[in-house]
């Protein structure tokens, strides 16, 4: 349990205002919080810092002032410190109101995220690649207001902390309005990108090949090999596809396919080219060396997302 009060929370939603959160920031500092399976509370929401203060002292408390908090060149001390005097002597009522305010707000979010769901749902599929992707066009369908509720709902969905509103206008701006082939906005650890009429997003982490270096790999009969710290290729038996004794006797290594590689992903059919197979599957060229490849020499076995060489 922390000691958020309810000068905390105006000072909150002053900042938030500030910054263009929308009804995020607005909705101010929330009573209870799930952080990673820890369960957070503020029950002092409703009191303000000057009952606390009176409290403790009649209780005989003592506490240690931090010295940073009398810095003005931080925003919260400033607002603290200039700004929250004026407000008190003005509007005296106004900490006691903001608690009704709040929740007048948070219950318009809710009925605002739930349409925003809804619509989320009506323009997002599963691409080939894995990714769940938007639908540009079918975006660029919705009334702008309910647009840009569905870029937050997705970015929140990613795991994202909600965009202010002028990074929002340049989400909007790049992946939906945008002229050109291309689109990208970095955001919380994200890339937010289109590519086509696909919009997706990757952790700016994730790298599951680490540019051109081949990762030597022995194959001994185990149905799973792990390549880095959270990747891995799984072996099963199939009524059809490469001899297993084959494939122990042999060394491979895992490195991104090139363009120029031939992948035939049918027996019957033609050999294609990666590059032809990733600009049919609306893979962006940034993304191509993520997506690993399994050679034997310079012979192509397997390139994902595609599967198997046939």
């Amino acid at each position: 349990m922390t000691a958020h009060h309810a000068d905390d929370q105006m000072e909150t939603l002053l900042l938030a205002m500030a910054r263009g959160s929308g009804l995020d920031g607005l909705t101010g500092i929330a009573e209870s919080d799930d952080r990673e399976g820890v369960v957070l509370l503020r029950p002092l929401l409703t009191v303000t810092q000057s009952q606390l203060a009176r409290e403790a002292r009649r209780l005989g408390l003592r506490w240690v002032d931090d010295p940073s908090n009398l810095d003005l060149n931080f925003a919260r001390n400033a607002v603290r410190h200039r700004l929250m005097p004026v407000l008190r002597e003005v509007l005296p009522d106004l900490p006691a109101q903001l608690p009704a305010t709040i929740e007048l707000l948070r219950q318009a979010r809710a009925t605002l995220q739930s349409i925003a769901e809804d619509d989320l749902h009506g323009v997002s599929s599963a691409s080939s690649t894995g990714l769940q992707v938007l639908d540009r066009a079918a975006l660029s369908r919705l009334a702008l207001p309910r647009r840009d509720a569905v870029l937050r709902a997705w970015v929140r969905s990613l795991g994202c902390l909600p965009p202010p509103q002028a990074r929002l206008k340049a989400i909007r701006d790049q992946l939906v309005d945008g002229t050109g082939a291309y689109g990208e906005v970095r955001h919380d650890g994200w890339q937010l990108m289109r590519y086509r009429h696909a919009i997706f997003g990757v952790r700016c982490s994730e790298r599951i090949c680490q540019g051109d270096a081949p990762v030597a790999v022995k194959w001994r009969g185990e149905p799973r090999v792990s390549v880095g710290a959270d990747s891995a290729f799984e072996f099963r038996v199939a009524a059809e596809g490469l001899s297993a004794a084959w494939l122990r006797s042999v060394p491979m290594h895992i490195a991104p396919a090139s363009s120029g590689a031939r992948l035939r992903l049918s027996p019957s059919g033609a050999s294609r080219s990666m590059k032809n197979l990733w600009q049919e599957a609306g893979i962006p060229a940034w993304l191509r060396p993520r997506f690993p490849a399994l050679w034997c020499a310079d012979r192509l076995l397997l390139a994902a997302p595609f599967g198997l060489d046939r």
